[in-house]
């Protein structure tokens, strides 16, 4: 099945805004009204995990660990407890690893104080790969086609392909947009520039050319602790973009 996603600045501000602010101790919840959304991230050289705690589920209440709870990340021997990070709209729970390896097993525990056994989340990190085109700094016109290739893993798995470009309207202001699609993990994928509703925009200034990047993930799904409410989920990807492509419109 083939995603679609196309957004500007104004409209990513909405979804953006649509967040939950609300937070609460995780001492007034019980468990099996916790959300979480857990998340490894390698982009080859360290793997960044991110735990999300809400109520309910992803729009719902922000969860803040309150003391005697925490959250352990476990990987080939090495423990790291989860540091909190708030920004504007949100809370979650980070730590990072040198260790970026193929089938990397991460196990995520969430101990609370007044519970006997952790609640114990797992999954393993896909295989790497690398993409070798385009790359950095290439020019292309918008009518040209754009193979992108990679180290495929089979033609029977998908990966994600995320597309980004920022460009410029005739009033001089920059124009951001996204497309992202599901497409085969078979190493090669023919981009047609021109049939992106992100280049179609007639408000684009075409004497001045736009910045793209191209990002693929390669993301497994892991196995949640099914303590937790219905719809949390653990997931690990790697990640690799190529960055400063240069479209001329």
């Amino acid at each position: 099945m083939t995603l679609f996603k196309y957004s500007i600045a104004a409209l990513s501000l909405l979804a953006v805004t649509a967040c939950s602010t609300e937070e609460t101790e995780s001492k007034n919840i019980k468990t099996t009204a916790i959300w979480v959304d857990m998340k490894i991230e390698s982009n080859g050289s360290r793997s960044r995990v991110v735990a999300e705690l809400n109520v309910g589920g992803i729009n719902g209440t922000n969860v803040s660990l309150s003391s005697g709870d925490e959250i352990i990340t476990s990987v080939f021997g090495q423990s790291k407890t989860l540091k909190k990070d708030t920004d504007l709209l949100d809370i979650d729970y980070q730590g990072y690893f040198d260790i970026t390896s193929d089938n990397s097993l991460f196990n995520i525990a969430l101990k609370r104080k007044n519970e006997t056994d952790a609640l114990q989340s797992e999954v393993e990190l896909p295989l790497n790969f690398s993409i070798h085109s385009p790359v950095k700094k290439d020019h292309f016109s918008v009518n040209q086609n754009v193979v992108v290739s990679w180290d495929g893993l089979s033609a029977t798995k998908s990966i994600d392909l995320d597309l980004t470009s920022t460009c410029v309207d005739k009033s001089n202001n920059s124009v951001s947009s996204t497309h992202s699609q599901k497409v085969t993990d078979d190493g090669s994928h023919v981009l047609a520039l021109s049939s992106l509703e992100m280049f179609k925009n007639k408000e684009l200034n075409k004497n001045k050319n736009c910045n793209f990047k191209i990002e693929l993930k390669r993301k497994n799904i892991g196995k949640i602790d099914s303590a937790f409410k219905s719809g949390s989920s653990i997931t690990a990807s790697q990640i690799r973009n190529v960055k400063d492509i240069s479209i001329n419109i």
